[in-house]
């Protein structure tokens, strides 16, 4: 084939292109939001306990801390926490200042060790009962309790789902409202997911003391939320 003709076929296939892009690109559409929430209750906590101790010397606030740490320890496997599900935290040691009686010049007056451990627990009806008995173990700070999902997939997806639903069910509001017919979807996109917060408590100081009479912990998990967004095109159809 002459050189020419090669070349005048290319631009012909070129101008053929870019003329079907260009028709597709006007093609008449319907752009929407979609968005949906999804809320369920949570099924998993985590519980930040601590023990803190103040002695004379570091050492003796280091053993007493490490006394009742494992204690506490002790406790949440008797009340069969898996292995898995606890997790030792930060070990602190720090001076206690006071003032000198006469002078009023600050002075070290001993030592405080604060020792934090993380339980993971699934059984939310327990939960009031094993803080409760953690305290007569010998834990005297709640860090914090989080509420959590062990899967949160599953509701992100089933929020997702309900976007999708949503965004159709804006377009074919908007088709019959402009009197054309709803056609195929052409485009989809997330628009980022809300995710999920796990409902986080604050800290508190609770008071060792003798099992006996203590009540369990009240507690309000309370639900979590998850959301979706996307944005969906849809063509207009050719009218019937």
């Amino acid at each position: 084939m002459p050189p020419m003709i090669r070349l005048a076929l290319l631009a012909l296939t070129m101008a053929l292109s870019g003329s079907l892009a260009q028709a597709q690109d006007s093609r008449r559409t319907i752009t929407v939001n979609g968005q949906a929430e999804v809320t369920v209750p949570p099924d998993m906590a985590t519980v930040r306990l601590a023990v803190r101790a103040e002695e004379k010397t570091t050492g003796a606030a280091l053993d007493a801390a490490s006394r009742a740490i494992r204690a506490v320890l002790d406790l949440l496997s008797d009340q069969g926490v898996a292995r898995a599900d606890i997790q030792t935290g930060a070990l602190r040691l720090n001076p206690v200042h006071g003032e000198e009686p006469v002078t009023g010049a600050s002075k070290v007056t001993g030592y405080r060790a604060v020792n934090t451990v993380s339980v993971t627990v699934t059984e939310l009806d327990s939960l009031g009962g094993l803080i409760a008995a953690a305290v007569d173990a010998g834990a005297n700070t709640l860090s914090g309790v989080s509420f959590g999902l062990q899967d949160p997939r599953t509701h992100q997806d089933a929020a997702r789902r309900k976007a999708v639903d949503d965004a159709q069910r804006r377009a074919a509001l908007y088709a019959e409202a402009g009197d054309v017919p709803l056609g195929d979807m052409l485009r989809l996109n997330e628009q980022g997911t809300g995710g999920y917060s796990p409902l986080r408590g604050g800290p508190m100081m609770m008071e060792a003391g003798p099992a006996a009479g203590r009540a369990d912990v009240p507690l309000a998990p309370g639900e979590i939320t998850l959301s979706a967004n996307v944005v969906v095109t849809y063509a207009i159809g050719t009218a019937r």
